[in-house]
């Protein structure tokens, strides 16, 4: 049995993209030609820190100007890591390497015009220095070398003394990640993979179950709004753990440098790769992550950091300086936009997986023909966040043919981006046949197949005419059933079917349609 329909024609068109007010890369400097190593960013005084082969310098966000406390051409005043104190403006902590490959950490308290030696190790470069939250004066460091053990030290004092821990099983050590609400919980990345404390650094054990044991890793980064996942990385690439190092498991073949999260919408993160260099983005905490290089005309990408207020995001190219973009995030990412003809009127659905300061959605119309869009109506947006969120419209009274649609997104400052356009073609309510009829079957006499149409009308129905429960059934003379041809909800049409009466005795038949209230009775002949 075939059924079809000869009225009511569907396209439904699928897309995937992004509605998108991105601003391009923009060089901010410092040009000096030295090497850049590290990027650290001060929320408390909105000040961005540039750390390279000759000191540090530092931006500040809201005048635009850098202070250069570089030394150049002197040998041994590298600068691998800093951090801030967010009790004290112009206290700087840096993690340095002298002329003889041994690190030290120097601190300022005057945003580095003075400065004095508080550590020096028997290891490498200072690779890393956290400040640890809701502690008031702790932070803790790691250091790496390729010819002694580094180490691991920490500061109760505010970074004016360090003390050598023990107990750790790193030999080199790489990146820091702290626990945002939990001042005793810190890991370790490096060739012991990742390691753990829960007692402020008192003891240390392996969190790496499900990191390759040949592999030592590069970065770590923990989510301040779930803190039980973190993100790490080897030559594999990008791993993920959601049981606070328990378990980890391969997301993506990214072999990443540094990472970043942005504070505001903590589920996106985004990374810097080794070579090829590349930007590359996560919206989903982390669970997958695409190339986001946004036109960036650096080489060399070394790091990479959010302002606090997550207006700009930067990254450093070693030899060309720093980059600024603003507005980093896709305002919508658009996952889907869809349109579907049915029982006279269009429905379109839409699906959004982060939105950022979005108004809303303008539903535009285009008929085939005609030169301008019109608008159909508004739907509000969810403001900014970054959990899946989903639209629909209906278009009540579209033309007949072609109708094409489009979302008109606007953010909260009047900015607006189009979507792309779908098509749908259509049959217009006032074509669809008015009356409910069974029509004769043809041929008739028949041998052993026929045809049988019939029509589902709009009459006595509301606007739009909705679907009818309909059947269409064969019984024989004596009022038995011999068939079952339709049974099921139709929608306004002129439909088909089709009766093969094979291994059916000759005899007079008789089809019945019942549609609604609608009832027809035909009488059939097959003659073998």
């Amino acid at each position: 049995m075939k059924t079809k329909i000869f009225v009511t024609s569907i396209l439904v068109v699928l897309l995937s993209g992004v509605i998108s007010g991105q601003t391009p890369w923009a060089a901010i400097g410092p040009n000096q030609g030295e090497t850049i190593v590290a990027l650290h960013f001060d929320a408390n005084t909105n000040t961005l820190f540039s750390c390279s082969t000759e000191g540090f310098s530092y931006y500040d966000e809201g005048n635009g100007n850098w202070t250069s406390r570089e030394e150049v051409g002197w040998i041994g005043r590298q600068v691998w890591s800093l951090a801030t104190h967010p009790e004290y403006p112009g206290r700087i902590i840096t993690g340095r390497e002298n002329a003889f490959f041994k690190g030290y950490i120097e601190i300022s308290e005057d945003w580095g015009v003075s400065s004095e030696v508080v550590y020096s190790s028997q290891g490498g470069s200072v690779k890393d220095i956290k400040y640890v939250p809701g502690t008031y004066n702790t932070f803790f460091a790691c250091t790496i070398s390729d010819i002694v053990d580094g180490e691991l030290l920490k500061s109760v004092d505010g970074g004016f003394n360090w003390i050598l821990l023990n107990n750790y099983s790193h030999h080199l050590m790489t990146q820091l990640a702290v626990h945002p609400a939990d001042s005793n919980i810190v890991y370790v990345s490096g060739d012991a993979l990742v390691t753990k404390t829960t007692d402020g650094g008192d003891t240390w054990q392996s969190a790496s179950n499900g990191l390759p044991s040949t592999l030592g890793v590069y970065s770590i980064v923990i989510n301040p709004s779930d803190p039980d996942v973190l993100l790490c990385s080897n030559d594999n690439g990008v791993y993920r753990t959601s049981d606070s190092g328990d378990n980890w498991a391969l997301i993506d073949s990214y072999v990443c440098r540094n990472f970043t999260v942005n504070y505001d919408t903590p589920d996106i993160f985004y990374a810097v790769t080794f070579s090829p260099y590349n930007l590359i983005r996560s919206t989903d905490m982390g669970l997958s992550w695409h190339e986001f290089n946004a036109s960036y005309p650096g080489d060399t990408m070394v790091d990479i950091v959010y302002s606090q207020n997550s207006i700009s995001l930067y990254t450093a190219s070693s030899q060309q300086g720093v980059y600024s973009l603003s507005s980093p995030y896709v305002p919508v990412e658009l996952t889907s936009f869809s349109a579907k003809f049915s029982e006279g009127v269009v429905l379109m659905e839409w699906e959004t997986a982060t939105e950022v300061n979005n108004l809303g959605f303008q539903i535009q119309r285009l008929v085939k023909n005609e030169e301008t869009w019109e608008m159909l109506g508004f739907i509000d947006g969810a403001g900014t966040t970054t959990e899946k969120n989903e639209y629909e419209f209906t278009d009540k009274k579209p033309a007949d043919g072609i109708n094409k649609y489009r979302l008109k997104q606007t953010d909260m400052d009047g900015s607006y981006e189009y979507s792309d356009v779908v098509a749908v073609e259509t049959q217009n309510f006032a074509s669809l046949p008015t009356d409910f009829k069974l029509y004769q079957n043809y041929p008739n006499p028949f041998n052993p197949v026929t045809k049988i149409k019939f029509s589902v009308g709009q009459a006595f129905q509301p606007v739009p005419a909705q679907s009818v429960h309909t059947t269409l059934r064969i019984y024989n003379s004596l009022g038995a059933e011999v068939a079952t041809l339709v049974n099921e909800l139709k929608s306004p049409g002129t439909y088909e079917v089709e009766w093969n009466a094979t291994g059916i005795a000759s005899g007079i038949y008789f089809c019945e349609m019942k549609s609604g209230n609608f009832r027809s009775v035909n009488k059939l002949i097959l003659m073998k």
